[in-house]
């Protein structure tokens, strides 16, 4: 997590691990809002279709197949209480996925506990949700907040 690169190295690293597991980080984030009980996209309206619960048929084909893959080759666990609702991962270009920031938490831990990540496997929510910065490393805030402009400069062309 030390070093320094130009941004568009790091875009160009990040999004060559993406398009391994099909899928794509975009800031800011698909546009949501709840109805009836189902989350729904107000834009961009390309990525209608959500994965968002673990008992989604799509949350192992999508969630497990590909984003924990992703999370493992690059480490990309950013503050789900600062960044949850600042970018979104897109699916195959079709499939966006939603998550509350203590469900971002809890995909996190799911994640790190199997792969024990940095020697850990008691990992809880909580510890991803709101504790992530002095965990993973003491310059997080610099670094989490140079990921998320990284993806920033990612994002380009979307449809709306």
């Amino acid at each position: 997590m030390h070093g320094e690169l130009p941004i568009q190295t790091c875009a160009k690293t990040l999004r060559a691990a993406a398009t391994r597991y099909d899928l794509c980080l975009i800031a800011p984030g698909v546009e949501t809002y709840v109805e009836e009980l189902i989350i729904k996209v107000r834009s961009p309206v390309t990525f209608k279709h959500v994965v968002d619960l673990p008992d989604n048929e799509l949350w192992d084909e999508f969630v497990v197949g590909k984003l924990y893959p992703f999370l493992s080759e690059t480490h990309l666990v950013l503050q789900a209480t600062t960044f949850a609702e600042r970018y979104s991962i897109i699916f195959s270009n079709h499939f966006h996925l939603a998550c509350t920031e203590r469900a971002w938490g809890q995909l996190y831990s799911r994640w790190a506990n199997s792969n024990r990540w940095l020697g850990k496997n008691d990992w809880s929510y909580v510890d991803l949700f709101t504790g992530t910065p002095s965990v993973i490393s003491d310059d997080y805030s610099e670094w989490s907040d140079n990921a998320f402009a990284v993806i920033e400069s990612m994002t380009d062309n979307l449809p709306s």
